[in-house]
């Protein structure tokens, strides 16, 4: 059945993949030596292309914002909760990892922007488990990352925040420093 919210992501793919397929060799012939990535928010990394279904397809490549193969030096991707448990959290990410590896294959890959929803009812303690659970994933699989949290207002007392209201640090500081 056609689904007009996912004909408007391959549109917007497509327009990506016209403009940026050709971006790393400019870049790498101005700038020798200079590390090109691509930033997928959710095209790739959720399959939207594949209009979110559980394993990627072939049938899907045409609708790549790039092609298969291409310059770019590594791949970049968001990871967002919620979750439930803390391997559901390193289930996800695993399924995100394969549909990079489907579609391009062994790429050096960043979690560009992890975090999490500072509105949760989640305790402290279950928030530190979930970035343990993501930081776990990444350093196994040998991932940059790149964490995303704002400095808590005065009152907050999201365990999500690197500083707390006052500019303290928090449990999330100690994990993320290891």
């Amino acid at each position: 059945p056609w689904n007009q919210y996912f004909d408007y992501i391959r549109w917007g793919a497509s327009l990506v993949h016209a403009r940026f397929t050709e971006l790393p060799a400019i870049i790498h012939a101005n700038h020798p030596g200079a590390l090109v990535g691509y930033h997928d928010y959710d095209l790739v990394n959720v399959n939207y292309v594949g209009e979110e279904a559980a394993q990627p397809s072939t049938d899907d490549a045409e609708y790549l914002p790039l092609p298969s193969p291409n310059d770019y030096d590594f791949y970049s991707f968001v990871f967002y909760g919620p979750w439930t448990t803390p391997a559901q959290v390193k289930e996800d990410l695993q399924r995100r990892t394969n549909n990079f590896v489907f579609y391009w294959g062994k790429q050096p890959l960043l979690l560009g922007e992890t975090g999490f929803l500072t509105d949760t009812t989640l305790t402290a303690q279950q928030q530190t488990d979930f970035l343990n659970a993501v930081m776990d994933f990444t350093k196994a699989n040998g991932m940059g990352y790149n964490y995303w949290a704002w400095q808590g207002a005065p009152g907050d007392n999201s365990a999500l925040n690197v500083l707390n209201g006052q500019g303290q640090p928090t449990t999330v500081y100690q994990v993320l420093k290891l």
